[in-house]
């Protein structure tokens, strides 16, 4: 009786195993830091640190003193959004 229920556990095996895809933890724990830290992109006005999205039409105007920035490293700055858009 044992050995049929080893012999079943073995030839059952590779189908939990492939049904099981589960990818490393550290993968896992390295797209959430990515996603966390990458922001979305922002207009950051360096003279005013008024923030703006990328469709703010204040951010299209925008010529001078005006960067593409990390909506984190904006605020992070000292930017306040836009009253417009709302950065």
């Amino acid at each position: 009786m044992k050995k049929l229920v080893l012999i079943t556990l073995l030839l059952l095996l590779p189908l939990f195993n492939s049904a099981i895809k589960a990818e490393p933890l550290e993968s896992n724990i390295t797209k959430i830091e990515k996603t966390q830290t990458q922001g979305q992109q922002v207009i950051l006005n360096t003279k005013t640190h008024k923030v703006h999205k990328l469709t703010c039409p204040s951010a299209a105007s925008c010529k001078v003193n005006c960067i593409k920035i990390n909506s984190t490293d904006a605020y992070n700055r000292g930017g306040v959004p836009c009253k417009k858009c709302g950065g």
